[in-house]
């Protein structure tokens, strides 16, 4: 029978990982039931580590040539990902006996690593809080701070940002924040007693680091290394000088094992030649920028920007309109002349997790105490770890709000120590107790809420479709008439960040994102309809419609052998056909034109009709920035003519959040 003290543990960590954990898995499913989501509809980036399982079951490293997009890197005529294996190697039991679930897998995944995550960091601040205090009996205010911790750790960190949207720049992060917080959490156990199972579970937890991020694995694993080389001096663990390399070589064969498979794939030890990967022959800005920075963009000249965009003070905005909290406007500036690669807009630490850094502070104020005991001198390598992990995106030219993910490791064990002398430092003084259970209430509360508020709207943003349909109808039942709203007769440029954009009589919906690289998506657009009237003849064809971009495609209608016709998309020497039909009895043919916004492609459809046409709704321009296409109905009348055909058109029913947004928009003018 469990004794009460059990009892208590179980009843608070249950507390503090059940807020924690709705948080988290409510943004993962984006308030849905849906365990095979992905942030796009096309699926794109969800399954880059389901072909490297598949890849790895047939005995080799190269993916697929072109599976992977602007994301592959091509050397020697094969295509790599840059991503370390370990996720793909989670995925091979289940895909070696099936293929139902390729590609739909990235959700189970980081729900499995939140779950490695959680219980990590619920046995280190359980053992950091026997250290502190040195007391087996728990108190009520013990429990309730430890709690707070575990919630705001395990669903107010960055994490649950990224939650929001499965894909695979996501999961690692995931599974590097689960190995680094696990890393840790047995460096302390084998500075305690270097047992062959601790040493063990250590190199495990190295190996998912290495296995699933660079910096971090590079940052624990040599921070193994060095424990290893403290343990040889006999002064952390007397009488347990000899297993030093053990604990060494639990660091140096994940960290070699990497080094190894880096070096297979591009050549160097741990960096990535961008020059060889598809996105850089596709962006212009990206070429230059390696020109810029020597070959890299990596280097101390990000240093300055990295801080202000990761720990400025202002890395949140506030608005009048649902969800109220969202991300700042614009992406961070570059500072001292840096001359970034990319920068999206990107949610501060200090605005997101200012608990745990405040918490961290402390932490680092506490180890630093001259005179320290040695419970508290061997914490000091590992927060030194983690801190080690965050060196990477402080020195790359490359921002976005899923990098704040470095920092979590060294906010979740500061945080945990924080917490852990908080419980000290208020046990059996009511007052303290109150400040510190009242901080740590707020600062739980006021993470977990921003971060799942934000990874909801963001998901929606990025996913477009449906999914953004209903984030901005609950926007505007919830804050009618609050959301700026502009209106006109063409394609939105420039405007500002959240505003909406209705173009003719609610032809079509637009949002701004923010994001420079793909300012205006489409929220919402009439179907098209258009009736051809055709009579048997001769073999003749003629131009419908074109469609915007850099591609040139147009639609065009074409009769063959007197009683057939047959539609195609043409762009050059190219042709996307539709499989050819016979024309009815009355020539009617119907042609349905539909903006896939879901998947980022015109459907177009015809009755007769087989298969239908995909053509892209966006193009770029040099820098690979993003813009809709416009789908224009500019048939040739003298073609039509020739051709012997009638055509008519007629527009779809606007969409009824369109309506209401127009409505709101008008009667709070």
């Amino acid at each position: 029978m469990a004794s009460p003290h059990h009892n208590r543990i179980r009843f608070f960590t249950t507390l503090g990982l059940a807020a924690g954990g709705v948080a988290f898995f409510l943004t993962l499913l984006d308030f849905s039931t849906s365990l095979t989501r992905t942030t796009l509809g096309t699926g794109y980036a969800s399954g880059f580590f389901d072909l490297q399982a598949r890849a790895l079951l047939d005995g080799r490293w190269a993916v697929p040539d072109g599976s992977l997009s602007i994301e592959g890197f091509v050397r020697s005529g094969v295509t790599y990902t840059y991503f370390p294996p370990f996720p793909a190697l989670l995925r091979m039991p289940i895909l070696f006996t099936t293929d139902l679930f390729d590609g739909r897998l990235t959700i189970l995944s980081m729900g499995v690593g939140w779950i490695v995550f959680a219980a990590m960091t619920t046995r280190l601040v359980w053992l950091l809080r026997r250290r502190f205090t040195g007391r087996a009996e728990l108190s009520n205010g013990e429990g309730a701070l430890i709690s707070l911790f575990l919630a705001l750790a395990t669903g107010g960190t960055t994490l649950t940002f990224v939650a929001g949207q499965p894909w695979v720049y996501h999961e690692v992060y995931l599974w590097a924040s689960a190995g680094a917080v696990g890393a840790a959490y047995w460096m302390l156990r084998v500075l305690e007693q270097p047992t062959p199972s601790a040493i063990g579970w250590l190199a495990a937890f190295c190996a998912i680091c290495v296995g699933s991020r660079t910096t971090a694995g590079w940052a624990v694993c040599l921070t193994v290394i060095a424990l290893g080389l403290w343990i040889a001096t006999g002064r952390p663990t007397p009488g347990y000088r000899r297993r030093w390399w053990a604990v060494s070589l639990a660091g140096a064969l994940p960290w070699l094992a990497g080094i190894a498979l880096n070096l297979h794939k591009f050549g160097h030890v741990y960096m990535f030649p961008l020059q060889d990967q598809v996105w850089t022959s596709l962006s212009e800005h990206r070429q230059e920028a390696l020109e810029v920075n020597g070959g890299t963009i990596t280097g101390l000249q990000f240093f300055t920007t990295a801080f202000m965009a990761y720990f400025r003070l202002d890395g949140i905005r506030f608005v009048e309109w649902f969800p109220f909290v969202t991300l700042p406007a614009a992406p961070p500036p570059a500072y001292d002349g840096a001359f970034i690669d990319q920068a999206y807009r990107t949610g501060s630490v200090t605005a997101f997790m200012p608990a745990l850094l405040i918490l961290t502070a402390l932490a680092a104020l506490v180890l630093l105490k001259p005179g320290s005991p040695a419970h508290v001198r061997h914490l000091r390598p590992v927060l030194v770890a983690m801190f080690l992990i965050t060196g990477g995106v402080m020195a790359y030219g490359y921002f976005a709000t899923r990098y704040v993910s470095d920092f979590v490791p060294a906010l979740v064990v500061g945080g945990a120590i924080g917490t852990a002398w908080l419980c000290r430092w208020s046990h059996q003084r009511r007052p303290r107790l109150i400040v510190a259970t009242t901080f740590l209430a707020i600062g739980a509360a006021w993470s977990l809420c921003v971060q799942v508020i934000v990874g909801f709207s963001m998901a929606a943003i990025v996913h477009e479709g449906e999914q953004l349909e209903r984030y901005l109808s609950l926007q505007q039942s919830l804050t009618p008439g609050r959301a700026p709203v502009s209106t006109g007769d063409q394609q939105p440029t420039g405007g500002r960040t959240d505003q909406l954009h209705i173009r003719g009589d609610c032809d079509t919906l637009y949002l701004n994102t923010g994001d420079p690289y793909r300012r205006w998506v489409v929220v919402s657009q009439r179907d098209r309809l258009l009736n051809v009237w055709l009579e048997r003849g001769k073999d003749r064809a003629a131009r419908l419609a074109s469609v915007q971009g850099e591609a040139g495609y147009e639609l065009w209608l074409e009769r063959l052998d007197k009683n057939w016709f047959q539609l195609s998309f043409r762009s050059g020497d190219q042709v996307q056909a539709a499989p050819v039909q016979e024309i009815p009895l009355d020539g009617r043919i119907r042609i349905g034109i539909r903006n896939r916004t879901d998947v980022g492609y015109f459907e177009v459809t015809s009755n007769p009709g087989g298969q239908p046409l995909l053509i892209p709704a966006s193009h770029h321009d040099e820098d690979f920035n993003i813009f809709p296409s416009d789908f224009e109905i500019d048939a040739d009348p003298e073609a039509l003519q020739r051709l012997k055909a009638d055509l008519s058109i007629r527009d779809g029913a606007a969409s009824d959040l369109c309506r209401r947004i127009q409505d709101d928009a008008a009667a709070a003018r």
